[in-house]
């Protein structure tokens, strides 16, 4: 019953805002004080199955939840050293379909236990300066390799020399070349198989006696301009390179096309590389290096923010230009799966193209989905999640096919709308952003995934408020996560007592104390999902020890209204913010 009413509730506060707007408004939380964990939760709607909050720190411990927030299972964190040279586990981690959790260079089993790793230093030969690795740590499948390897992000101090060659100014200061990223991909043999830095392909139209010099850099969208001014560093800041000068939080493999997708942050905008073309050996890996910093290896495809090479306009005063976002985050390709189809003969779980027990196909697979933080948006304060289809062009219909792109200025806009003059292009084909600017917002951080139902998942990081819209924009799923800043917090390191399955202590609730329980991004997983076959899933308690309530549970309607200025049903004429009559109490 209790259920029932909830749900009830949730139509009438959710949908009825939806129809306004179909693409819809989070209701997140924006309070000082507030419960936490899952407040609200519609099976009948949702995607259930299972969650896991995904932190970018190396050695956090990380838990795998049910969708009422109950642990089923976690990861224990170490620091490096004691399992590993690396914190275990480490950045951005994911669970597998064959049960192994995969973060930046580490591969535990189900148990923790440490599998594979790849330190830098031990196995290259190379600082932990110059190679740290950041943000995003994704397996992917090389079909040329024929093995799973890892894509990680990783970045470096650079030497004035180097930013000269890049068409920089030669006298930049070193405190400005500090924190410049690359992609590396490593393969279990723990080699550097490809890599695609920035800094071999960049052009500038400023100073004819500088490398790299062209006319101008509208006619080579290939190539970065190493004198734009960044979005971060407006509208006051330095033009040109500056420390963290792009800013990577988030890259993806295409394995059929052999696309890799590169969301750089301060460039509001994403780029696509040609990975598969540039891996041109499956021996001499330098040769693949080579062949990515040569042309073959330039950006065939940008999205977001033309006014970056001089092709369309930027974001000004109550007009965002032909600007898309600001500041994204979790850039990736919608998979064709919810989980990654059997490549090797010992991969032994379910081929996801064949399966039949659920629906397990991703509605949108080859499109990209990004958070657009809204950070450097100067018309208004509030993110969105957007999905783009690269394939559609000036008709409004897909022109090419996948693995091909229509440039974004091709592909045009939609007329301008709305009060702040936004042109929309016609390859974002769904968006979800809230009604009320400031009621969905996150600075930075944050992430989604869609799911096979077709309802999204979103996670507005700065608040740690995870939750499941549909397409149509309802909230189905809310979980607000407790973990936070809390001085003296421990809850990382919590551990699981094998004698009767429960948490043998709970955090302390850091958002009930107007502290941010923040989270790098979440990730979703079906009850099916072949990780989980055979593993024992027994609910083991939520993080704060409290029992969830949702939305509305817990609360009685009051049988009349008194004061206010009503007066009951036998009510007289008083009421008001006086003394009441005979109908009515005193209000206010």
């Amino acid at each position: 019953m209790r259920r029932t009413l909830f749900a009830a509730l949730a139509l009438v506060l959710l949908v009825g805002v939806a129809i306004v707007l179909p693409l819809s408004t989070a209701h997140a939380t924006s309070t000082f004080v507030a419960e936490t964990e899952t407040k609200i939760y519609i099976p009948e709607k949702s995607y259930g199955g299972y969650f896991m909050p995904k932190n970018n720190a190396a050695g956090a411990t990380h838990y795998l939840m049910d969708m009422m927030g109950s642990v089923v299972h976690q990861w224990d964190a170490y620091a490096a050293g004691v399992k590993s040279p690396n914190p275990v586990p480490g950045i951005t981690p994911e669970i597998q379909p064959d049960g192994t959790l995969w973060s930046g260079g580490v591969i535990q089993d189900w148990d923790g236990n440490v599998l594979w790793d790849f330190n830098p230093t031990r196995d290259l030969g190379i600082a932990a300066t110059e190679m740290p690795f950041h943000h995003e740590a994704r397996r992917i499948w090389n079909k040329k390799l024929n093995q799973w390897t890892q894509l990680i992000v990783s970045n470096r101090a650079r030497t004035q020399a180097e930013a000269a060659a890049a068409g920089g100014d030669p006298a930049t200061p070193t405190s400005r070349l500090t924190g410049l990223d690359y992609i590396i991909e490593v393969n279990m043999d723990r080699k550097i198989v490809w890599k695609w830095e920035f800094f071999d392909h960049t052009c500038q139209d400023q100073f004819p006696n500088r490398p790299k010099y062209v006319t101008n850099v509208k006619d080579h969208p290939g190539k970065l301009d190493v004198y734009w001014h960044t979005d971060n560093q407006r509208p006051r800041g330095t033009a040109g390179l500056v420390a963290d000068w792009a800013h990577v939080n988030s890259a993806d493999y295409n394995d059929k096309t052999g696309h890799v997708v590169i969301n750089p942050k301060h460039f509001s905008q994403l780029i696509v590389v040609d990975h598969d073309k540039t891996f041109v050996s499956t021996t001499d890996f330098q040769k693949n290096i080579d062949a990515a910093a040569g042309p073959d290896g330039d950006i065939i495809y940008r999205w977001g923010n033309p006014a970056m090479y001089k092709s369309g306009a930027p974001a000004g005063w109550l007009d965002e230009g032909d600007m898309q976002g600001y500041g994204w985050h979790n850039i990736h390709f919608i998979w064709p799966y919810h989980w990654q189809r059997p490549r090797l003969a010992t991969d032994n779980w379910p081929d996801p193209a064949t399966y039949t027990a659920s629906g397990v196909a991703n509605p949108g697979a080859g499109n990209f989905l990004f958070f657009d933080n809204g950070c450097y948006n100067p018309t208004r304060t509030g993110s969105r999640v957007i999905e783009i289809n690269p394939r559609i062009g000036a008709s409004g219909t897909e022109e090419v096919v996948e693995g091909k792109y229509v440039p974004e200025t091709v592909a045009g806009y939609n007329a301008a709308t709305g009060n702040y003059q936004r042109r929309i292009s016609k390859q974002a084909v769904w968006r979800y952003q809230s009604q009320q600017m400031h009621s969905f917002y996150s600075s930075h951080i944050s992430g989604m995934q869609r799911l096979p139902n077709g309802n999204t998942s979103i996670n507005s990081g700065n608040q740690g408020l995870m939750f499941e819209v549909t397409p149509t924009g309802q909230v189905v799923w809310q979980y607000q996560y407790p973990m936070g800043a809390c001085a003296g917090q421990t809850a990382q390191v919590a551990k699981v007592v094998s004698t009767d399955g429960t948490l043998s202590f709970q955090v302390d609730d850091c958002y009930n104390k107007n502290q941010a329980g923040s989270m790098f991004r979440h990730i979703r997983y079906g009850a099916d999902h072949p990780a989980f076959r055979g593993k024992d899933l027994t609910p083991r308690g939520t993080l704060t020890g409290l029992e969830p309530r949702l939305i509305g549970e817990g609360r009685t309607p009051q049988k009349a209204f008194f004061g206010f200025g009503f007066g009951n049903a036998a009510g007289g004429s008083g009421g008001g913010a006086g003394a009441g009559g005979s109908g009515g109490g005193g209000g206010y």
